[in-house]
């Protein structure tokens, strides 16, 4: 078992949510880097998350450090800003992160696979009636339309990182395991872009 000591050493924040550069492009490996940061399994490191607000009070570790929940933090590592000072809610932060991820690039990757999939259907050489209403029902079909498709699976666990991040009973020690939560819904999300 690791000492009192040993332990708070694995919380001391990274750079990046210190003082974080703008990111202005969110890809699968910026994504990942980011859960890492907040809980990396390997070496055990984690970020103290506040619980209830996207911003709330110093971190116990690092007083010059202002503390965010899962979701102030994301903000506050992708733009640079405090969520305070821009007067943002949850909402906002979801839609700032899917704005500059690359999830809008599946929808293109989608189209140009039903494409290809209209060309080998045309190359089949079927009975024109037949390749009609094949592509036909190509054409009915649109990614938008999808009940669950890969934006909407961005956004829902991105909105679950709240949930994740308040759950436990002691909201004022729990840093650990909020990090680890946070971190896993942050790797999922990441999961999902397609670069």
């Amino acid at each position: 078992m690791k000492s009192k000591d040993t332990l708070q050493g694995l919380n001391k924040p990274a750079a990046m949510f210190v003082k974080p550069k703008e990111i202005s492009l969110i890809t699968k490996k910026v994504l990942h880097n980011i859960a890492d940061s907040i809980h990396n399994p390997d070496t055990g490191h984690y970020l103290n998350l506040c619980a209830g607000t996207l911003q709330n009070g110093p971190d116990p570790v690092c007083k010059t450090r202002t503390m965010h929940c899962g979701l102030g933090e994301l903000y506050f590592v992708v733009t640079g800003r405090q969520p305070e000072e821009d007067h943002v809610c949850e909402d906002d932060v979801i839609d700032e992160v899917v704005e500059r991820s690359t999830i809008h690039e599946c929808e293109e990757k989608y189209n140009k696979k039903i494409a290809k999939a209209k060309e080998k259907i045309r190359a089949l050489d079927l009975p024109e009636e037949l390749t009609y209403d094949l592509l036909e029902e190509f054409d009915k079909h649109d990614y938008n339309s999808q009940d669950d498709n890969d934006e909407d699976q961005f956004r829902n666990l991105l909105d679950s990182i709240p949930n994740e991040n308040d759950m436990g009973e002691d909201v004022t020690k729990d840093f650990r395991a909020r990090a680890k939560r946070v971190a896993e819904v942050l790797r999922k999300a990441a999961d999902l872009l397609p670069r």
